[in-house]
């Protein structure tokens, strides 16, 4: 059924706040008789990318899930999961699924790109405590560019470029393979809350664009 495969530098957010609220899927998946969820933890310091191949390579199942461990899925009625399953199904040359996104361009954060191009939304917890709208007047988005790395899942076997160091633009490289291999990305639309302590983010951009001609 579903591999989730979460990258952690301390194991306590993720048994905290993520693990838990995988509960009402695994009991959803219990109740039909159906395979438990396996859960493949990789603790890392070095990139996200190197954890997500490590953890690829043990994922037991077809669909692939790489969440944070700061997010609580707040799932209700149909899991999340299974809606996500429901949109590969639906729509087969669908590589990547996310939460938030942009079908705009941007040669930085995905949230640079144009407002009105923003889609999904997200509750933000932590020490911010604000509510990120953006388009949700759909199910689902599709011709998504970039998608947010707190949430992405897919059907594919394609690795994570381990040339992005570090914790950020690992999700922005993503798209941009999934998008080169000829897959769609998507975003579904589901509230989560994102366990997020605000701080200043230092990213150097460079290497990133001169791969992706920016």
């Amino acid at each position: 059924m579903y591999s989730v495969i979460v990258s952690v530098r301390d194991r306590t957010k993720f048994e905290e706040i993520l693990l838990p609220s995988l509960n009402y899927v695994k009991y959803y998946l219990r109740n039909r008789n159906l395979p438990d969820i396996q859960t493949i933890v990789v603790q890392g310091t070095e990139s996200i990318a190197k954890n997500y191949n490590k953890g690829l390579v043990q994922a037991a199942y077809p669909i692939k899930f790489f969440i944070h461990d700061d997010i609580d899925l707040l799932d209700k009625d149909i899991p999340l999961f299974v809606r996500i399953e429901d949109l590969f199904r639906r729509f087969p040359n669908t590589g990547l699924i996310g939460l938030v996104g942009t079908t705009g361009t941007s040669n930085g954060w995905w949230w640079d790109s144009p407002k009105e191009l923003q889609v999904g939304h997200i509750y933000m917890d932590g020490n911010v405590k604000e509510y990120w709208k953006y388009n949700i007047e759909k199910p689902f988005y599709s011709d998504l560019n970039f998608i947010d790395g707190i949430f992405m899942a897919t059907p594919l076997n394609i690795q994570f470029s381990e040339d992005i160091a570090g914790f950020h633009l690992y999700d922005n490289d993503y798209c941009n393979v999934i998008k080169q291999q000829g897959y769609e990305i998507r975003t579904i639309n589901h509230l989560v809350r994102h366990h997020w302590i605000k701080k200043e983010i230092s990213t150097d951009f460079t290497y990133y664009r001169q791969k992706w001609h920016l």
